[in-house]
């Protein structure tokens, strides 16, 4: 009974724990046991009896998935904890070490895969197909030295040949699981390097997989007879082969990812093509969810997303409101024509907002600016000009008739002068003061010009004023430009 108290009062204060903390960082969203999203998801399956019926059967899925896996890999581990548990429970004693080492092992491991299961069945109305099929083992591989631990405790024991029986009692269901994980190669269940690296490099190649596998069996049946030699031929022997053989052949798979594929090269090229602000109005399409997942990385922006659309589909642009940009990755024909669309090697960036202003607080304008001349560094109020001509070209010609508004203050002996903006053939002359001002110039544009030139009149740097130790010679201080058709 008090070995049952102490479990109690073990997981008592660990879900304590873990809502006092997720409060702590994250507020009464913390207050939940999946988080939001995941608790919506799974309150959505809840709300009738036929959702709670295949939501339990899914779990019971995974669960038996991640049993089959862990009983391959360590099934002698397993065997040893449980008998462990129950001579301290059968003797009545109080827990030595090995016994709370057991406990704490199998506390950790059972409840992670209780939790892992319930979160991968939550996960089915995602874009990841079959969820319950997917082991992610990589929540809790750290609890994985504390089940070697608890072999390694076996190697101090004296023999006592009376509890052959009930090591026997306990190895043969742990076998029988075993014997079904080699059989079924534990089909139907995902075997990923991402999900499970440590199963996966322990199933990458056929021999070495039953070779480690007759091992790990092995070890358990010895164990039944003699605990001391069993758990030598685990630590021993299959220990060094299982970690040797999973990590050589999960960096053999790794090293596949040194070549970045499509996926890898655009999120790069976005990252460098678009600015932040244009990046968190982002959304990332394609058919390979875990390409996805990298180009997002890539893209490193929280307000990105990503959406999964099938093979070779059409993209519906109308489905995205509130977002500025789309990257396409594959072959996906656009629906609709869109203001800016730039194809490079199997995707392709689209701007889906056609826009006529230039914000001069940013570095750059995709879509809208092919290139610029005479500008200096971004601030935070917008930008100066640099030197004596400011060109801006635009991607697509500019309306045959127009007006620009202009946000701009000049520099020093720049005020009150005259600026002369020129769009083709036609030419407007403005002033403005030091203070930021809106200034409205019409153009006519019959030739259909891309270019928008302002010419300074009297550039000059702080440093030729006395003003400091800028060398930059500035003209006209540049806020914002709008252009909007006659």
């Amino acid at each position: 009974m008090q070995a049952l108290r102490n479990a109690g009062l073990f997981i008592a204060v660990t879900f304590f724990i873990k809502l006092l903390l997720g409060y702590f960082f994250a507020g009464t969203s913390g207050l939940t046991v999946f988080g939001l999203t995941y608790t919506s998801s799974l309150s959505n399956s809840l709300l009738n009896f036929r959702g709670f019926t295949v939501l339990f059967a899914l779990f019971l899925k995974n669960v038996r998935g991640h049993a089959l896996a862990i009983c391959l890999m360590f099934g002698l581990p397993v065997a040893v904890a449980i008998q462990t548990l129950v001579r301290s429970v059968v003797l009545k004693k109080e827990m030595q070490a090995a016994q709370k080492i057991s406990f704490y092992a199998l506390a950790v491991v059972l409840n992670l895969v209780a939790v892992i299961g319930l979160f991968s069945v939550t996960l089915m109305d995602t874009h990841v197909p079959d969820m319950s099929a997917r082991l992610y083992m990589r929540y809790y591989n750290f609890a994985f030295p504390l089940l070697f631990m608890v072999v390694a405790s076996q190697l101090s024991l004296k023999p006592m040949i009376r509890e052959r029986v009930w090591r026997g009692i306990i190895a043969f269901p742990i076998g029988i699981v075993m014997f079904c994980a080699v059989y079924t190669r534990l089909a139907p269940y995902c075997i990923d390097y991402i999900e499970n690296p440590e199963l996966t490099g322990f199933m990458h190649a056929t021999q070495y997989f039953y070779i480690l596998s007759g091992i790990s069996f092995l070890a358990l049946i010895v164990w039944v007879y003699a605990a001391r030699a069993g758990a030598k031929i685990f630590i021993y022997l299959f220990l060094p082969l299982a970690v040797m053989c999973s990590t050589y052949y999960v960096n053999h798979i790794l090293r596949y990812r040194l070549v970045p594929d499509v996926y890898d090269k655009a999120g790069i090229f976005a990252k460098h093509y678009l600015p932040a602000e244009d990046r968190s109005t982002l959304v990332i399409a394609g058919s390979d969810i875990t390409g996805l997942g990298r180009a997002l990385f890539a893209i490193d922006n929280a307000n990105a997303s990503i959406e999964m659309i099938p093979q070779g589909a059409r993209f519906d642009v109308s489905r995205y409101p509130g977002k500025d940009w789309v990257l396409l990755i594959g072959d996906h024909p656009v629906l609709e024509k869109t203001p800016f669309q730039l194809s490079v090697n199997n995707f392709t960036l689209v701007h889906l907002v056609d826009e006529n202003t230039v914000n001069f607080r940013k570095t750059s304008w995709p879509g809208v600016i092919a290139r610029s001349h005479g500008l200096s560094f971004a601030e935070e109020w917008g930008t100066w000009s640099l030197g004596d001509v400011v060109i801006l070209e635009f991607v697509k010609p500019l309306p045959g008739k127009f007006t620009i508004r202009l946000f701009a203050n000049a520099y020093g002996p720049n005020v009150g002068k005259e600026f002369v903006a020129t769009v083709g053939e036609s030419a407007v002359r403005f002033t403005v003061g030091a203070v930021p001002e809106e200034k409205v110039l019409e153009f006519n544009n019959p030739k259909g010009s891309r270019i928008i030139k302002i010419t300074v009149p009297s550039s000059v740097s702080p440093k030729a004023l006395g003003l400091g130790d800028d060398y930059r010679s500035l003209g006209i201080g540049l806020i914002e430009l709008r252009i909007e058709p006659g």
